[in-house]
């Protein structure tokens, strides 16, 4: 029984060692390393508060990456599309020919369509982004 007891609460204390967030310095280097570049004061990472908020700003960071990175993909593939379907367009004068164009036109205007969202919300994360490292700046 003694036995059983001693278990449970190794297993207990395991398991609450593992559950508890720790907030000391767990970002990496290339994480640390942004931060700077943002000439943001990093000695306060022992506040769970300022040690959330880094995270937060990293990863809106990441967003706005991603999301501008795909709204200029999309924008590119966009004009190409669109030119292309322009051109097939014009030059055909048979049915076959009108549909490609059509439909290379149309998956131009498409992603040109989807990649206005995507260069909202990247401006969107970056003025978020900025609101928080304003807070933490050093002066």
């Amino acid at each position: 029984m003694k036995n059983l007891i001693i278990k449970f609460t190794l297993l207990l204390i395991v398991f609450l060692g593992i559950t508890i967030k720790t907030y000391s310095q767990n970002f990496s280097n290339q994480s640390l390393k942004k931060l700077e570049s943002f000439e943001i004061n990093i000695n306060k990472l022992d506040n769970p508060k300022v040690y959330n908020d880094f995270n937060l700003i990293l990863k809106l960071e990441k967003k706005r990456r991603n999301n501008k990175t795909l709204g200029i993909v999309l924008t590119s593939f966009s004009i190409v599309s669109t030119t292309l379907g322009i051109f097939v367009f014009s030059q055909g004068k048979g049915t076959i020919t009108n549909s490609i164009g059509g439909a290379f036109l149309g998956a131009g205007i498409v992603s040109g369509c989807i990649s206005i969202p995507l260069f909202n919300s990247s401006k969107n994360k970056r003025k978020q982004r900025d609101l928080l490292i304003r807070k933490y700046q050093i002066n």
